[in-house]
């Protein structure tokens, strides 16, 4: 029998989305997982990685505060990190494969769970591939290792070639993209005559743009040809969100680059800062989404 380690939950949805085990299922073992898990302060002290007495210190916050064992340790800086990151992998590596949880549960043969097993870690192989690209691009630089995974399951990868239109102004904005590889500019048509499209900006490799699809009322305020053959990183506007609200941490940094985004682009020309105001942003809408990722 061969050792398993890795994004046990996600082989969990690969079953399901096989139609070989159901939610309910997966959802029992995952409980049944947990309550075989270590936590975070044993295997921290296991490691090395604390000693008693820090330990004790950070239960004894804990006991006033609804913060976890993890986010205090770190809080009071008796941890950083990579070691937070370290005694977490080891946590993730000790836990009961869920594929051998629903074998013993007799929901799924050995079999096939062999078999999905071998199919799973290639998508898993593509998806670390992925990972690592995604830490190239500026918006996501400052995600851990864990969440890249996570994010490249929401990725779509698209390739263009030259000259080929991948926005245009007035369409209705549901994604954003970041670029891997290529380049693009950016126009706006042209009002006054309808003839050449005005020239703003151009796009390079581990750029973004689009992003202010997350806020904005749903109107693409230009137009975005690729200038050359071009690999874009597609994220849709509400699988995003849903990232964002499963890692509020990490995603802090996001928002983060979102807001620099923004004030550079409303402040590199009066007539940016008036298109905007006329068609992009709409403070209704940035309250609601806010007042949603932080309740």
């Amino acid at each position: 029998m061969r050792t398993f380690v890795g994004k046990t939950q996600f082989f969990g949805k690969h079953l399901i989305d096989k139609a070989l085990v159901t939610e309910e299922e997966v959802l029992e073992a995952l409980e049944m997982q947990h309550d075989k898990s270590q936590s975070f302060e044993k295997v921290a002290l296991r490691l090395g990685i604390m000693s008693s007495k820090e330990t004790f210190k950070v239960l004894t916050y804990k006991a006033d505060s609804d913060l976890s064992f993890e986010e205090i340790a770190l809080k009071l800086e008796l941890i950083n990190r990579e070691q937070a990151e370290r005694v977490v992998t080891h946590i993730e590596n000790l836990k009961p494969f869920i594929g051998l949880t629903l074998v013993k549960m007799g929901k799924l043969s050995v079999e096939d769970m062999e078999r999905e097993l071998d199919e799973y870690e290639k998508i898993v192989e593509l998806h670390q591939k992925l990972a690592e690209n995604l830490h190239n691009i500026s918006l996501f630089r400052h995600l851990s290792e864990r969440t890249l995974e996570s994010l490249a399951y929401i990725t779509e990868t698209k390739h263009f070639g030259e000259r080929q239109r991948i926005i245009n102004e007035g369409d209705t904005a549901g994604s954003f993209y970041c670029v891997h590889s290529g380049s693009l500019v950016v126009t706006k048509n042209n009002v006054l005559n309808g003839s050449q499209p005005i020239y703003i900006s151009s796009i390079g490799e581990n750029e973004v743009f689009g992003e202010s699809c997350i806020f904005e009322c749903g109107i693409r305020t230009a137009n975005v040809t690729t200038e050359t053959p071009t690999t874009l990183f597609s994220f849709r506007r509400d699988l995003f969100i849903d990232f964002i609200k499963n890692h509020p941490k990490d995603s802090i940094s996001i928002f983060i680059y979102f807001v620099q985004q923004l004030m550079s682009r409303l402040e590199s020309t009066d007539r940016d800062l008036v298109f905007e105001r006329r068609f992009g942003l709409c403070q209704e809408k940035i309250d609601e989404l806010v007042k949603d990722f932080f309740d």
